[in-house]
This record gives structure tokens, sequence and C-alpha cells, in this order.
């Protein structure tokens, strides 16, 4: 009765995007709540009115009734439901297909290095079966050469039932029938999603992609190649696990296919129409791929009936199946026997599950207890961190680096041999490995692991995980750049970012502080890095976490997340939540450093930017005079790559307060240290001519401001394209066009920075710089008569964001382009 109750409800609870929106259905969805609740309740109060001696005899059929009622109304009401979500489906896919056969944008790229093979795993040799699933695939993907269309199909299942194994099968399938751009994006998190469109980028050769830190702007590339290139491709979006991270990631080309695969029905439902569910094997099924793996050269009838009966306990399942086989191989172990021992000790390892899957009826705890407690001091060294990293792509120089306080050695005395271990997990088809030596280890794999290790176990696996990542992962030292590590840093960061996601996921910020020393520290370095590469929004929920992980311990590492936090939030154009961040930071600082320390200097200029930011001009001067003071206390060679950044923000606030001439003074003050530090025509040099455009802009020197800001344009474009400073130089560039009358010229600008922001909201986390461009456009276009409809969209666009981001402030501000650059770190004003 309950699990028939609990598999609707879990079905309900894949449908509860469809209320979004949709009034009629969000009453549908309430009314499920409320008939559950109404049954239980008369049914609390039925068990307590009748002794349970009489139920079975006289009243319990009458709570069956009421059950079968009540699930009655719960399924015709999941019926309105999915067929809502069918039609939105259909709707959803009409539009991305019309999206995929629009205009180009008006960039051309080339077709790139082709053929563009990127599969990051081997061809399965042992692949099995499966074949009526791929020709279902073919038939919903293959395409006709002749009218090339855009096609999605989802693979739903349970974890570990082999889509990736499919996916993996029919990809290699069309690479060999020709197709010459076949990529596979790993799709768990969109730090992943940003890294695999990264590497299609430098696969292709496009023009300006860089594997170091332009994940922004290697999207955007890969995006046109897309909507201009000529040639059939096919993408796999593996792991799906929430359709958000794939935001702004969709090819937009009638020229190719998608194959998405997902554990989740509602991913497939809000995308398409449709979706492949991979059920487990069948017994017939599942005892071939037994007596395939064991490779043996003749089989027994007992032994094929022993597979058979191995294939029915473990329900199908292909990952259950190929890691029993394997111990049934490597132990020499007869079939039959190995089938005993699973059913014997089934019953007591099933009352401990904790995982429990409402479409799946088997319990596989043996089997995996089976792997895992076969596993040598070796191969359970690597397996064990493994299963607290990201699942793919895990480098082995994790477990190679030396790191002190770690000893590499088991309870005999004797040091892991890494290449023996290896080796044992390889055969044990536990994990995988790819040309380049890395390791994958299945999701599933990874949970049942660490359930299997239990609370104590698993808290002291994560804090090795840790402190053997923290021992290859950059260090940041004086709070220096990490620019010439980011390549090192790329390597690690998706793991890193695994290990924070366990922290929440297992409450650990309950626990002593001390116990997640190293955790914090790896953290603070990941966080910077997130924060050097534009991931604002990541930033920001790194740094919470491991803000979390120091408890109530004031220490330097916290004053140091707390001002990559404060950084963090700068950036986003959240003044008020930076300020929070960066005064705990300064209180911290101040109290445990002496008053000349450099990082007082550095926290006093970080606040008063968001000083600047929050109109606190005054208040803002005084505490960057304060850093600047500090400065000049140490050798020249110490400070002259740092002192500039304090004059070019004291340049703004004066700006701000309607001062350009003085705004002029300190930009003078700061420009000999950035030619001396980094020489002319860099980034820094680029941003002062930037600066002195804003201040000819503000003393009405327009030809001048114009001079100034192409050559800002210029400058940033060449580095990154999508750095705020770019979008910014190019939004004062137009504002200088329209008062110059060129509206065209302004026009054309605006929409291509438009479209820089719109590629920038995901990082960012918002869409401010966005709703700037949004209303200046709309001015821009009210100039012309024949776009005042266009013009009113995107004003009310832009209102709305605003509102969205200022909330209770946003009544009180007038519609002007103050406010808008309110929605902007101060020195973009």
């Amino acid at each position: 009765m309950i699990a028939d109750m609990g598999h609707d409800l879990e079905m309900v609870n894949s449908y509860d995007w469809v209320a979004e929106g949709e009034p009629q259905m969000e009453r549908v969805l309430v009314d499920i709540v409320v008939d559950v609740i109404l049954f239980w309740v008369q049914t609390t109060r039925f068990l307590r009115r009748h002794p349970i001696v009489n139920l079975a005899n006289t009243a319990w059929p009458a709570v069956c009734t009421d059950f079968d009622a009540t699930l009655s109304r719960i399924r015709k009401r999941l019926a309105q439901l999915k067929d809502r979500a069918e039609a939105l489906s259909i709707q959803k896919a009409a539009m991305i297909a019309k999206q995929a056969s629009g205009p180009a944008t008006a960039t051309v790229v080339s077709d790139g290095s082709l053929p563009c093979i990127i599969i990051p795993f081997p061809r399965n040799t042992a692949f099995y079966g499966r074949e009526l699933e791929l020709k279902s695939i073919k038939d919903a993907l293959d395409q006709n050469p002749k009218a090339l269309e855009y096609k999605i199909l989802a693979l739903i299942g349970m974890g570990g039932v082999g889509k990736t194994q499919i996916a993996l099968n029919y990809a290699f399938r069309r690479a060999d029938s020709g197709v010459k751009a076949v990529f596979w994006v790993n799709s768990e998190t969109s730090l992943t999603v940003a890294e695999s469109y990264t590497e299609i980028a430098m696969r292709l050769q496009l023009e300006g992609a860089s594997a170091d830190g332009a994940h922004l702007k290697n999207r955007y590339l890969v995006s046109k190649w897309f909507q201009q290139t000529k040639v059939e491709w096919l993408v796999i979006f593996d792991n799906v696990e929430d359709l958000a991270v794939l935001d702004g990631y969709w090819p937009t080309s009638p020229r190719g296919s998608i194959l998405i695969t997902s554990r989740h029905e509602n991913v497939a439902l809000e995308v398409i129409t449709q979706s492949l569910k991979i059920s487990p094997f069948s017994a017939e099924q599942g005892s071939t791929l037994i007596l395939k793996t064991l490779h043996r050269n003749s089989y027994s009838e007992d032994e094929k009936k022993g597979s058979e009966a191995l294939s029915t306990v473990l329900g199908g399942l292909a990952l259950a199946i190929t890691v029993a086989t394997m111990q049934i191989r490597l132990k020499r172990m007869p079939i039959q026997k190995f089938v005993q021992s699973y059913i014997e000790n089934r019953p007591s390892l099933q009352s401990s599950s904790k995982i429990k899957n409402v479409f799946y009826k088997h319990s596989l705890d043996t089997v995996w207890k089976t792997a895992f407690s076969s596993m040598d001091s070796n191969a359970a060294f690597i397996f064990d961190t493994a299963c607290f990293c990201a699942p793919d792509n895990v480098p082995m120089s994790i477990f190679e680096h030396p790191v002190p306080g770690l000893q590499h050695e088991d309870d005999a005395g004797t040091s892991y041999d890494l290449e023996d271990g290896l080796e044992s997990l390889l055969l044990a088809s536990l994990v995988t490995q790819d040309e380049l030596g890395d390791i994958s280890i299945h999701r599933v794999l990874q949970e049942e692991y660490r359930k299997w290790l239990g609370p104590e176990c698993q808290l002291a696996s994560f804090k090795r995980a840790a402190k053997l990542l923290l021992g290859v992962f950059p260090r940041q030292k004086d709070g220096r750049s990490m620019h010439l590590v980011w390549s090192i840093c790329r390597k690690y960061i998706s793991h890193v970012v695994s290990l924070a996601y366990l922290f929440k996921r297992n409450s650990y910020k309950s626990l002593p502080a001390e116990q997640f020393c190293e955790f914090v520290e790896l953290c603070s370095y990941a966080a910077w890095y997130l924060f050097e590469i534009s991931s604002y929004k990541q930033c920001t929920e790194f740094a919470v976490t491991a803000i979390e992980a120091c408890g109530s311990n004031e220490t330097l590492l916290l004053a140091h997340l707390s001002q990559t936090a404060g950084y963090a939030e700068r950036e986003r154009g959240h003044p008020k939540e930076a300020e929070v961040y960066l005064e705990r930071a300064k209180t911290i600082r101040e109290r445990l450093l002496p008053p000349n320390h450099p990082e007082i200097a550095n926290i006093y200029s970080s606040l008063a930017g968001v000083y600047i930011s929050s109109g606190k001009y005054d208040e803002g001067l005084k505490l960057f005079q304060e850093a600047v003071k500090i400065d000049l206390t140490t050798p020249y060679e110490e400070h002259k790559s740092i002192i500039f950044r304090r004059y070019l923000n004291m340049s703004t606030a004066e700006r701000l307060k309607g001062k350009p001439e003085a705004a002029l003074e300190y930009v003078e003050l700061a420009t000999p240290y950035i030619l001396d530090s980094f020489g002319a025509e860099t980034h820094f040099d680029v941003t002062q001519i930037c600066y002195r455009g804003s201040i000819a802009y503000d003393m009405n020197d327009l030809p001048q401001a114009q001079t100034y800001y192409e050559h800002a344009c210029r400058g940033h474009v060449k580095e990154q394209e999508f750095h705020p400073a770019h979008i910014c130089a190019n939004y004062k560039l137009a504002c200088t066009e329209i008062k110059l009358g060129r509206i065209n010229r302004a026009i054309d600008r605006l929409r291509y920075t438009q479209t820089l922001c719109e590629v920038c909201e995901a990082s960012k986390g918002d869409k401010g710089d966005t709703a700037r461009i949004k209303r200046k456009l709309a001015e821009a276009l009210m100039i012309l008569d024949e776009k005042d409809a266009e013009a009113a969209v995107l004003k009310e666009e832009a209102e709305s964001i605003r509102a969205e981001l200022q909330g209770a402030e946003f009544s009180n501000l007038p519609d002007n382009d103050h406010s808008y650059s309110l929605l902007v770190a101060h020195y973009f004003r």
C-alpha cells in the first residue's frame, strides 16, 4: 500500500515543474497533497480507535477501500499533469527547433579542425546486447544527409542500468559511419559542462579559444560554430541531473542530434517529446552477459542455470552483473557457489540498506560488499579517495604526490603500490582508465561505497581526500594571482567541488571545525581560482561552504575566505552582501595582524570599493588613503604592482562625486606604476585608458572619450572578450556614440554587448549587466521611430530585471542611467 502511494508521489514530484506559471496545474498539485494529508489523518485516527487484534477481521477493509479511492484520485490527477507536461514539452521542443533554424550571427566561423571526435571513454569491447535500444536511438537520431534536422532523444533509467554504455556505443557507431563532429559533454555540474565546451573549442581549434579560464568565450565560440557549421554533428549530454546546468549550452543548429542520459524522467519531459526508458536485462540477457564476460571455453548446464539465477537476484542491473562477474572471474569461483553465498548473505544486508529505489525491487548490497571487501590495501587506497572525487577524470597524480602527515603505508608497513592497486581495480571493473591515465568510477559505485563505509569511516575518508587534493592543488600566496597555474587548477577543481558538495550533503558543519583544517585551506585556494576565472556565483557558493566549515574559529583563513566571497559579491553588483563579508574579514585581520601588514591594506581597499559601490564615497576614499599609507611603508618593488589599483578606485570615487579633475589626478598617479609593472597595451594599461574615457565623457569632451573607449575596446577584446571591463568599455562607447548622433553604430554595439552579457549571466548569477544594456538599447531604438515596439519590449524587460534585483529600493529610484549602474560594480559605472 505504502509502496504504491510512494511510487505515485515520486511521479508527482517529477512533474512539479509543470505548475510553474500554470494556476490550473498548481491546483491539481495542491489537491493531490490535500488528498494524501487527509487520508493519513483519517487513517491515524482510525488506528487509534481500533485495537490491532480487530483490524484484520472487521475494520481493515474499510481502510483499504478508502486508500483505493484516494489512490484513484491521485492517479487521475497525475494523468492530468502528465498530459500537460507532454503538451509543454512539445511547445518547448518547437521553440528549440525554431531557435535552431533561426538566422546565424553576423560573425563567420570556420568549420574548425575536422573530424573532431571527443569521446572520453575507450570502446567497450565487452558491450553486449541492447540492439533493440540502439535501433530505437538510430531511428530517432540518425540523419538523412539530404534533409538534416534538429533531433533530440533522452535515455532514462536508474543508475547502473547501462545508459552511458549504450550512449557510448551509439557515439562510436556514428563516428564510424562518417559523422565528423561527435562531442561528449559531462553534464553532472555547470563546471563540468563548461570544461567540456572548452575542450570542444580547443579540439576544433576555433580562433580565440583558450584553455585557461576562458569558459565563457569558449562557450560563445562553440555556440557560433553550431549556428554556422554545415557539417552534421552529434552531442551527448551525459548524466544530466539538473537541466539548469545546460542553460546557454543547447546547440542551435538544424544539422545535428542530441542524446541525453539521465536518471530523471522529468528531464526528458521538460525538453523533448521523445524518451527511451532503459530497463534492466532479462534473466536470459543477464545470463548471456555473465557467460560472455567470464570468457570460459564452455559451460555446464548447472553453470548456465547459475548464471540465470545470478542475473535474477541482481535484478538484471548491468553494473551489478559486471562487478559480480569480475569477482567470480578473479576468485575463480563457480557461479553456483557465488550465487549461494550471495543469497545467504542478502537478508542481513537488506535490513541495513539505506538507499531504496521505488522502481527497483532488488537489493544489491551483497554484490557491492563482496567487491569492496575484496580489495587489497593498494586498490583500496586509490578507490577510497576516488569515491570522494568527481566521478570522471580523476588524475592519478592525486595519489602520487607525497603529502606530509599522510602515511602512504598499510598496517604492515609496506608502501602502497599504485600500479598494482590500479591494475586490481581495472581487472575488477571498478574503475576505467582513459588514454591520459585518468581514472573514472561509476556514480552508483561511489554512492554505494560511501554508504558501505558508514559515517565514521566516511568522515575519515573525506578528510584523507581533502589532504590528498590539498597536496596537488596550487596555493595562492600573499594575495597574488593564480593565473600562471590555472591549467593545474583546472585539472583538480571539479574534484574539490565534489568534496564541497559532500561536506554540505553530510552536514559536516555541525562537527568541530578542527577536523576540517585541510578542507578549508583547499577551498580557500579553489574559491580564489573560481573568482579569477569569473565564475562568481560558484565562487560565492564555494566560499560560503568553506566559511561554514570554519565554525566559530575566527582565523586568518576565515578572513581570506570572507574576502573572496566579498569580492565575488561585489563583482555581481551586490554591495550590501559584499560589505558583510568584507567587514568580517577586516575585523579578524585587524585583531590578528600588525597595523601595517599588507593584508590590512588589502582588506581596507576591498571594503573601500564596496563603500563606493554603495554611494559612500568619502568613507571609501578614507579607507583607500589608509591602504596607500600602508603600501608606501613597503619597498617599491613590493607595492608597485598593487598600489595603482587603489589610485584607480580613488579616481572612480572622485568621478562619481562629480570631480573629474581630481579623478584624472589619480589616474595620472596610477599610470607609471602600471607601465613599470606590466607594460604598455596590457590589461591594466588599457583599463586606465578606459578610465580616462569616462573622465572625458563626464567633462563632455565626447570626441576624446570616443577615442579612449575605442582604444579600450580594441585592447580588451584581444585579451578576454567576455571580461566585465570589455563589456563596460563597449557600453560606454555606445553611450558616447548616442550623444554624437551615431545611433545605428550604437545599436549594433549594444546588440553585440547584450550577447556578451547574456553569455555571462550564469557565471555572474544575475542579469544586472544585461538589464543596463537593454535599457540603453531601448533608448537608442526609440530615437529611430520604426523601432518603438522593440524598444518598449526591451525597456519592460530591463525594468523587470531591475525591480527583481533592487527589491524595495526599486520604487525609490528614478528610471535613469544611474539607477541601472547600481546593478554593476562601481568601477564599471
